[in-house]
């Protein structure tokens, strides 16, 4: 079977900013939390998740300077920390899905290459997320909303137990 193909990308930053063609984003990696949990028996040891999730890094390469990009460089304010992926994929069948991922939190490092005349330089940028969501062709895939105990995954939120014990309305 063929892979579906990511054909168009667009990536925003904050409110306006966008990075069609001048950048290139790698999502974040979710982990679980996990706890190693052995008892006189067992042939071995289990991994216990609480439901947690270990940091959620994002980060994005810019092929260019762009002021209103790096003026979010440590501000969280809700609205200059947000981050938008949106990709087209499209199916042998010539079906085309859309994938987006959308975060907020600390941009909180970047790191430009080494420049040199007539080369196009680039810029590591990385974020801390506090909030992120994957939708694939219109459904939630994932959510992890760190502030408000949410983390979303296989359609069962696995803090809701968690957050109901607390008393916390979500």
């Amino acid at each position: 079977m063929t892979p579906s193909t990511s054909t168009h990308y667009h990536l925003l930053i904050g409110p306006t900013e966008s990075l069609a063609g001048k950048a290139e984003c790698t999502p974040p990696e979710l982990k679980l939390v996990t706890q190693d949990y052995s008892s006189g028996g067992m042939a071995g040891t289990l991994k216990i998740a609480d439901g947690s999730v270990e940091p959620v890094e994002l980060s994005f390469k810019m092929f260019e300077w762009l002021p209103a990009v790096l003026l979010a460089y440590g501000v969280r304010d809700g609205v200059s920390n947000q981050f938008i992926l949106r990709l087209a994929q499209r199916a042998p069948t010539g079906a085309v899905t859309t994938v987006q991922m959308t975060a907020r939190g600390l941009f909180y490092g970047y790191k430009g290459s080494e420049l040199k005349a007539k080369q196009i330089g680039s810029i590591d940028c990385m974020v801390s997320c506090d909030y992120y969501r994957l939708d694939i062709g219109g459904v939630r895939i994932h959510e992890v909303d760190i502030e408000r105990g949410i983390n979303f995954v296989g359609r069962k939120d696995l803090m809701a137990d968690v957050r109901q014990a607390l008393g916390w309305i979500v």
